[in-house]
């Protein structure tokens, strides 16, 4: 039986044996850590040191717990958490079956391809759900995340080659690439990995953290995925910012948290100067008016919203609705048939092309769905021991 060590050092002890994912070997890698702990915290006292300096000199010896607890963490790596892959998987194939469904429909008006370019029938769907499935099984049986935090500069750059090499050769449609958006949210936990690295860096690893988010907001600005630029962005200031928070960088949490307010506006500014280009007032006043009534340009700025406005108000509880054109006025104006337009069958609204085509209570049931996933996946990120993991 180890005796009581200093609350310091108990501190620290805690925030290493937290990092280990595998509850088996946490007790044995805590009991280890602790007589290491107290070895040194003896040595340096019979050498006449004061018990709170000798304390201060052995934590500091032992290294940033975090860091030490995620190298121990790589060493007894846990089981693959297949189990929590599953339902990850399964929406992956439910996904591909539903863009195919929703890709009937559209390709009464739009020559495009479905998801993957190979989901023209039943069987191309449902065979590319099932390799995007076993892809994400299998690196959730050989891939571990402890590589990204011990690799996480080789990670981040070889992803830039990567969305370098996409956007070569790539062929945009309409202006955006196909993958953008996945390609986006990919760039979160890479970047995530590099703002691991920098705990206990100071204004450097800040700074950092900083200068490595403004590559994937240039990628998203060049393949015009402006809203999942946004999305990408407020991930990264959020995760930042809880990271300051616990102090990370050992600036203090209220210096660290008003550099990156501070950092964040500039960019922002930088980012709506860019998007204005010298506009008139004048100009501008007018786009924010016609966002707030779409009404007043039904056949430009505000049409998006207006046929919105008219898809909701034709929907019905099951099954289609009536087609938004028969409801005359600005809407007579549109094709029949322009609700199955890609725009809303998939793109961002759509929920609401769901609720217009199956009815309300199918989109209902939709939504209910998607958000049961995200509440398994805040659980299971609440379930993480380590910091990487939570991050």
């Amino acid at each position: 039986m180890l005796p009581k060590l200093p609350k310091k050092l108990e501190e620290w002890l805690d925030q290493a044996a937290g990092q280990l994912r595998s509850r088996r070997a946490a007790g044995a890698v805590r009991e280890e850590l602790a007589r290491h702990l107290e070895d040194q915290y003896r040595a340096l006292c019979e050498m006449g040191m004061d018990p709170d300096a000798a304390a201060e000199q052995t934590v500091r010896e032992m290294g940033d717990p975090v860091l030490v607890g995620g190298e121990l963490d790589r060493v007894h790596r846990p089981r693959p958490a297949l189990a929590a892959a599953l339902p990850a998987a399964l929406a992956l194939v439910l996904g591909s079956l539903l863009q195919w469904a929703l890709g009937r429909s559209v390709g009464a008006v739009s020559d495009e391809r479905v998801w993957l370019g190979a989901a023209d029938s039943f069987g191309g769907a449902l065979a590319a759900g099932l390799l995007a499935a076993a892809v994400l099984l299998l690196a959730a049986r050989f891939l571990d995340i402890s590589l990204l935090g011990r690799h996480c500069a080789a990670v981040y750059f070889c992803y830039l080659a990567a969305a370098g090499g996409y956007l070569l050769l790539a062929r945009p449609s309409a202006g955006r690439y196909p993958l953008g958006g996945a390609l986006l949210l990919l760039f979160v936990p890479v970047w995530t990995a590099v703002l691991y690295r920098q705990r206990g860096r100071y204004l450097a690893g800040l700074l950092t953290a900083g200068a490595a988010v403004l590559p994937g907001l240039l990628l998203g600005i060049w393949m015009v995925q402006l809203q999942m630029t946004v999305l990408t962005g407020l991930c990264c200031l959020a995760l930042c910012l809880w990271c300051c928070a616990k102090d990370w960088f050992s600036l203090g949490a209220r210096l660290s948290a008003g550099v990156v307010v501070l950092g964040s506006g500039a960019v922002i500014a930088l980012f709506l100067l860019l998007q204005l280009g010298g506009a008139p007032v004048g100009s501008l006043l007018g786009r924010v008016a016609v966002r707030l009534n779409p009404a007043a340009d039904p056949q430009g700025s505000g049409y998006l919203w207006v046929y919105l406005d008219g898809m909701h108000r034709c929907s019905r509880p099951l099954g289609q609705g009536m087609d938004p054109a028969l409801l005359g006025g600005a809407l007579a104006a549109y094709p029949e048939g322009f609700a199955h337009s890609p725009l809303f069958a998939r793109g961002s609204w759509q929920l609401s092309y769901l609720g217009w085509r199956f009815g309300l209570l199918a989109a209902a049931a939709f939504a209910a769905v998607c958000a049961a996933g995200l509440w398994l996946l805040w659980r299971a990120a609440l379930r993480c021991r380590g910091a990487l993991g939570r991050m």
